[in-house]
């Protein structure tokens, strides 16, 4: 599959987890640009946890400066994953809900 379509694919998942978040009581936003390369997607606070999204595929992997900015946001205490789906953002806040 080319790039492109891959790209696509993924701004329709950002897109569905976006409407997914508009109905949870959080505050969130999609990272359009940034001075820094690697930024998640996604950024939300949930439950006073910061939590980093990285939308990808089942087609696409993260890169080192993904993966590094993720580990980064862990070891300073929020919640960072590679979600894929909705269904993997809610079983992400739900166990955020119950740390």
């Amino acid at each position: 599959m080319p790039n492109k379509d891959i790209k696509q694919l993924e701004s329709k998942i950002q897109r569905q987890i976006i409407e997914y978040l508009d109905t949870v009581p959080c505050y969130f936003f999609k990272v359009l640009t940034a001075n820094v390369r690697g930024v998640p997607d996604i950024i939300a606070c949930w439950k006073g946890r910061f939590i980093g999204l990285e939308v990808k595929s089942t087609l696409n992997k993260t890169t080192a400066i993904q993966r590094y900015n993720l580990s980064s946001i862990e070891a300073a205490g929020g919640k960072a994953a590679v979600v894929r789906s909705v269904d993997d953002v809610k079983r992400i806040l739900d166990k955020v809900g119950h740390d």
